[in-house]
């Protein structure tokens, strides 16, 4: 695929007209708003059909209604400039999750992982609870293994969740509840865009700005 068949660039103003017309709540477009706010000058994207389609084949994965309508709409920022990182304020009011006290430190990229090549970790993904299967969207950027995910089997779960998959896969091994090892840190992807304080972009940094 080309860029252009994965992603549209969006100007702040394309974003932001973009994130009015788009069936979500209230609360989740005052979320994105703040993200486009947050870093004005920045160009934003958001994915194409044709790519989601092709992704959730190549996964075999259904994406909830929810997630495939944030990706169409503004999905993040600064496209095709090297890797991209988020660097987060802070989790959720309330989440106690490992790293929560790190998160200045730390960055995070923010995509569609797809489920892990081993055949054990994408079923203890898959399965980790009768009504959560934790579909990998983002990892830690020096310690691949805490990763963010979304669940993509209770569709109205709009959570992201943090796990570090080892401990995960001890949970496995040991006949334990891999839910033991799982902590939502985000309401929503709105959420997570609202929390960005950073975007490393290839070799820059831009910092959010307030307000």
């Amino acid at each position: 695929m080309n860029l252009s068949d994965v992603l549209t660039v969006l100007t702040a103003e394309e974003a932001r007209a973009a994130v009015g017309a788009a069936p979500i709540s209230a609360p989740e477009r005052r979320r994105h708003l703040q993200f486009i706010r947050h870093f004005p000058d920045a160009p934003f994207y958001a994915n194409t059909d044709a790519y989601l389609t092709s992704f959730q084949e190549e996964e075999e994965v259904q994406l909830p209604a929810w997630m495939v309508t944030h990706l169409r709409t503004v999905a993040g920022a600064y496209p095709a400039e090297g890797s991209l990182h988020f660097r987060f304020t802070s989790f959720m009011p309330g989440c106690t999750a490992p790293l929560a006290e790190r998160l200045g430190e730390l960055w995070f990229s923010v995509n569609l992982l797809g489920w892990p090549s081993n055949r054990r970790e994408a079923n203890a993904l898959k399965h980790a609870a009768p009504n959560v299967s934790l579909f990998p969207i983002g990892s830690e950027r020096t310690e691949d293994t805490w990763q963010l995910a979304i669940n993509v089997k209770a569709r109205r779960d709009t959570g992201v969740y943090l796990y570090d998959l080892e401990r995960v896969m001890g949970n496995v091994a040991r006949g334990e509840d891999v839910m033991a090892s799982v902590s939502p840190v985000f309401a929503s992807l709105g959420d997570l865009l609202s929390r960005v304080a950073a975007i490393r972009h290839g070799q820059t940094v831009t910092e959010a700005r307030a307000g």
